[in-house]
């Protein structure tokens, strides 16, 4: 389970608003609590179950007070990651893309940026958010609304409407997977 997962944990532990050291301590106690439950984990539920945990988790590490003392803004991409392009431009871009997204994420409050992450970035339904975050569904559709409209407007900082489609186009090629 971890060797599947434990990409999809970090990134969403990073994109949650973690710092990448926080993110990788938040995804291996989401994998010692699934080792724990792991009878009551439905099969083919995996990974949403780990990104439920996931997410409360790194809920939780934004409110302790050591995280918010010692917050870094300058966070590396995932260690497992392997550049897929060559050129110095492309890995520049690929950097700068991810970092925009970073920071626009981190503007929007944390009900929010929970919902879209696991909406946007991993692409679960409403229905199986619902379940993750253990709120109404109305509620995690009104959240992702208001999720959507505010990481539209954090955008308009880093990227001209004009170039948002192709920039989301490169963004999603590198985060949303």
């Amino acid at each position: 389970m971890m060797r599947d997962h434990f990409d999809a944990v970090w990134r969403s532990a990073k994109r949650l608003g973690l710092d990448a050291g926080r993110a990788e301590d938040v995804a291996q106690r989401a994998f010692m609590v699934a080792a724990e439950k792991l009878e009551s984990i439905e099969i083919g539920k995996e990974k949403a179950y780990l990104l439920g945990v996931t997410t409360r988790l790194a809920s939780d590490a934004r409110k302790s007070v050591f995280y918010l003392r010692g917050r870094s803004l300058d966070t590396p991409n995932a260690p497992s990651y392997q550049a897929r392009t060559s050129s110095p431009e492309d890995l520049v871009s690929r950097d700068q893309a991810l970092r925009i997204l970073d920071e626009a994420l981190a503007l929007l409050p944390d009900e929010l940026r929970d919902v879209f992450v696991l909406s946007q970035v991993e692409e679960f339904t409403m229905q199986e958010i619902s379940a993750m975050l253990e709120i109404p569904s109305g509620t995690v559709a009104s959240r992702l609304r208001r999720a959507r409209a505010a990481f539209g407007e954090a955008l308009t900082q880093w990227v001209p409407m004009e170039d948002r489609a192709s920039w989301m186009r490169m963004v999603a090629g590198e985060v949303f997977e």
